[in-house]
Parts: C-alpha cells; sequence; structure tokens
C-alpha cells in the first residue's frame, strides 16, 4: 500500500512518516500544505492518506474539499479534539479513521497495517471515536 502524509507540523510529519516505515508500508510522498498534497497525490496516486487537523494553508477537510474524487481511497485524519460534529463532518467526507492527537498516535502503525491488509474489503466510512 502507499501512503501520504500530509501535516503542517514538521517533526509530527516525520514522526508520521516514520511510522509508515514501521508498519512496512510504502511512503509516497509528505506534505506540508494544500497545494503540495494535491500535486503529490495527483502524481502518486496513493491507496491512503494520513491528514493532520492543521495544515501550512489550512485543514485537513479544506485538502479532502480541495482533492475532491481525487482523494485517495482511504483517509485517515488526526485531529486534537474529537467532537461530536467534528466526527459528523469526518463521516460526512469520507474519513476512514479519525484519530485524537496525540493521544492515539500510538495506534497509527497497527491501523495502517490492518488498513493494508483489508483494503479489498474496507468499509468506507469505519470511525474511530
Amino acid at each position: 500500500m502507499r501512503l501520504v502524509v500530509v501535516e503542517g507540523n514538521g517533526p509530527v510529519r516525520q514522526r508520521l512518516a516514520s511510522m509508515v516505515a514501521e508498519a512496512g508500508l510504502t511512503l509516497a510522498g509528505e506534505a506540508s500544505d494544500i497545494a503540495h498534497a494535491c500535486s503529490l497525490i495527483k502524481q502518486e496516486q496513493p491507496n491512503a492518506a494520513l491528514i493532520g487537523q492543521r495544515l501550512a494553508d489550512g485543514s485537513g477537510f479544506d485538502l479532502i474539499r480541495t482533492l475532491g474524487p481525487l482523494s485517495p481511497r482511504h483517509l485517515v485524519m488526526l485531529c486534537e479534539q474529537i467532537d461530536p460534529q467534528y466526527l459528523i463532518t469526518a463521516r460526512r467526507m469520507g474519513v476512514d479513521y479519525l484519530l485524537e492527537f496525540p493521544r492515539d498516535l500510538e495506534l497509527v502503525p497497527r491501523l495502517l497495517r490492518h488498513l493494508a491488509s483489508t483494503e479489498w474489503r474496507m468499509p468506507a466510512t469505519t470511525m474511530r471515536a
């Protein structure tokens, strides 16, 4: 499985990228802003994206909105606090997993391995709150 990491904070982005490798997946690239992420996703066509809540030029939701049908098949978002409205918005936008950062950070490698092993039968809206 090929995956991109999109996160506005450099050290966090690097940690997430290392988790992709730890999970045994292929890192297709990293981006910190919407413009670079869109270009990267269009070029690399990854199976999944690991997206942070805050990007250099907007939010993870802004990125998903901008990509529209070009979004990778699997979307995993990290956010600082999950409230009911955020969860509803994520579900409506096609986010497969919503993880609270930093609380759920240790779950990322296991979740990515799960996505890779079940990609062919993954339901469209599985959420973790």
